[in-house]
């Protein structure tokens, strides 16, 4: 994966969406999350269902466990050439849930 990581305000979303609009023609597969600084694992759940769902996955809903997500996530991705771009992340925590 790739880092950008830097002071506030510096230009870092904006380099991330013009990035993930360059690439994201050449991937059949592909999401653009912004977390915010609050978020705990509820909302990172609730953001990974989102990230299922915008990538194709079928049979996805709120009501799956963190570790339920996870395993469809991982079983989703396997095999397959997808872009995932994740920004405003604030502390490693927040991708325990996706990563």
């Amino acid at each position: 994966g790739t880092w950008i990581h830097g002071l506030g305000g510096s230009g870092k979303t904006t380099l991330a969406k013009l990035l993930f609009n360059r690439l994201a023609p050449g991937f059949a597969h592909r999401a653009f999350i912004s977390l915010d600084a609050g978020d705990g694992s509820k909302q990172v759940q609730q953001h990974l269902a989102g990230v299922l769902a915008a990538l194709g996955a079928s049979n996805v809903n709120q009501q799956l466990t963190a570790a339920q997500l996870l395993a469809i996530f991982q079983d989703f991705v396997r095999d397959k050439a997808v872009l995932l771009v994740i920004d405003n992340v604030w502390r490693a925590e927040q991708l325990d849930g996706i990563l």
